[in-house]
């Protein structure tokens, strides 16, 4: 059974890191089925890509376990930011392998009789799929404000999310997941107590 993915962290590399987010619990990300499931989700695959990795086993595995090093090393990151050390090496070195895999051009095309500049992605390397994950952990490196880039508060959970909120007091991952439970939770204690 393949795991249900979230996409609400605010940035898509928190959101692989949310596929694994506590060591104790299962891995979203165990198979290259569930792999295929969380890059369709997150709008990384076409149906068609989709299918043609499923039809090539040992693309899928090895497409696995790059997404793997690249958590890992995106978790790495993170958690140096948020104690204000600078990356890793390992971290900056395989998200410079993703994102190097990447190949774009440009080109005019029209619509509607008007002229539009257009960034067009060759999609055919690999690793190339993980590069707006790669893309996004970058960004959180280059500008994300580590106070605001936090754990869900949560006993159980320990989803990463970035706190957008006007205050900066977030807590939960998500109100729906986490902070309505730990609510009602806490509303429970206090009735059960008085």
């Amino acid at each position: 059974m393949i795991a249900a993915f979230s996409f609400d962290s605010g940035s898509l590399a928190l959101d692989l890191l949310n596929t694994w987010a506590r060591p104790e619990a299962d891995d979203g990300l165990r198979s290259p089925a569930a792999l295929l499931e969380w890059l369709s989700s997150a709008g990384l695959l076409s149906p068609e890509r989709h299918a043609e990795l499923r039809g090539c086993p040992p693309d899928a595995r090895m497409l696995l376990t790059e997404v793997l090093t690249l958590r890992m090393e995106v978790r790495s990151a993170l958690e140096a930011m948020k104690r204000a050390r600078p990356a890793p090496e390992s971290a900056v070195l395989v998200l410079n392998r993703v994102l190097r895999a990447r190949r774009s051009s440009l080109s005019l095309e029209r619509d509607a009789g008007q002229l539009s500049l257009v960034e067009t992605h060759d999609g055919r390397a690999l690793r190339s799929i993980l590069s707006p994950v790669a893309e996004a952990a970058a960004e959180l490196l280059l500008h994300g404000d580590r106070a605001r880039i936090r754990q869900c508060h949560a006993e159980d959970c320990a989803s990463w999310f970035s706190d957008t909120s006007k205050n900066g007091r977030r807590k939960w991952c998500s109100m729906a997941r986490c902070g309505n439970r730990a609510k009602a939770a806490a509303h429970y204690r206090r009735h059960r107590e008085g």
